[in-house]
């Protein structure tokens, strides 16, 4: 499950965060941006523990700014508060769920190894 963060949770939520922290940047009126995070959510689902945050790009524009966001669908991996990792652009659910696996599969927190050793036993 995604938790909607804001411009003034972004601080608390994402970068005060230790861990995995997933984060979808979208706009909910574009169907791309509702498509990528419903196949975001069935893949998190079935990884218990994993910390996913959304953010509205056009609600939030100097968040998205800050990071370089030009375009939607972007999934931004941050590690203990630090932008690791940035997906752009829809997937298929088997290969976000490849992708996600192998980003996560390098990092030691408890709930990363978790998920990636789930992810291989979920199929959408």
């Amino acid at each position: 499950m995604s938790i909607d963060v804001t411009a003034d949770t972004w601080e608390q939520e994402v970068l005060a965060a230790s861990g995995v922290v997933l984060v979808d940047l979208d706009r909910p009126d574009w169907a791309s941006s509702a498509g990528f995070s419903l196949v975001l959510t069935a893949l998190v689902d079935a990884w218990p523990g994993l910390v996913v945050r959304r953010l509205d790009v056009t609600a939030a524009p100097a968040v998205a700014r800050r990071y370089g966001v030009t375009s939607v669908p972007t999934l931004l991996v941050f590690v203990d508060g630090v932008l690791r990792h940035r997906l752009v652009g829809t997937r298929q659910p088997d290969q976000l769920r490849r992708e996600l696996a192998a980003l996560l599969d390098p990092y030691p927190p408890s709930v990363a190894s978790s998920a990636v050793s789930r992810s291989h036993d979920h199929e959408l």
